[in-house]
């Protein structure tokens, strides 16, 4: 199990919107994310080997019924879902996430997975395509606490694991952000 703590700032980090994380792997530091929600993109770093997190947007969250109306009224055609792409150094694809509602369809060398909310918002379970047991998960397992964790199984690479608290903490700035605007 992995455990991700905040990093700590200094100078004009202070005033940046970016979420920055380091990962343990028990007490010792594997890797660091940082994502930035407004420009929807990140970077992982584990054991010296960078992964840029790249977006293609698109529907996001949804689509209110007003806007659903407006396409409608404009027959304009609806947008595909937003993809968000975990590349190596070379360039590289070594995962791909589908963003539908607050549903992720998460393609990786491991196979074809639903990474969606579990039984509580703090957490998100991974569940291979057509199985009904979970893998395990990636969030908080206690409310007022600033650590997160993963849970998974070694099958899962850690880079595909820093992805997925990647799309954790993007779908929770995105949720938090949509439902303000409402």
């Amino acid at each position: 199990m992995l455990t991700i703590r905040p990093m700590s700032r200094t100078g004009k980090e202070h005033l940046a919107l970016d979420r920055r994380v380091e990962i343990f792997d028990g007490e010792a530091e594997i890797g660091r994310l940082i994502v930035d929600p407004p420009k929807h993109k990140g970077e992982l770093t584990l054991g010296g080997a960078t992964y840029p997190i790249a977006h293609k947007p698109g529907l996001g969250l949804g689509e209110s019924p007003l806007e659903m109306m407006a396409r409608a009224l404009t027959k304009k055609p609806k947008p595909n879902p937003d993809q968000y792409e975990l590349t190596d150094a070379t360039g590289r694809l070594v995962a791909a996430a589908e963003m539908s509602k607050e549903v992720f369809t998460v393609t990786c060398e491991a196979g074809r997975f639903r990474f969606a909310k579990g039984e509580t918002f703090l957490i998100y379970r991974l569940t291979p395509e057509g199985a009904d047991a979970p893998l395990g998960w990636v969030g908080q397992r206690k409310r007022f606490t600033k650590s997160l964790e993963i849970d998974l199984p070694e099958t899962i690479s850690r880079p595909v694991q820093g992805f997925l608290l990647a799309l954790y903490i993007l779908i929770g700035v995105q949720r938090a952000s949509h439902y303000s605007s409402n």
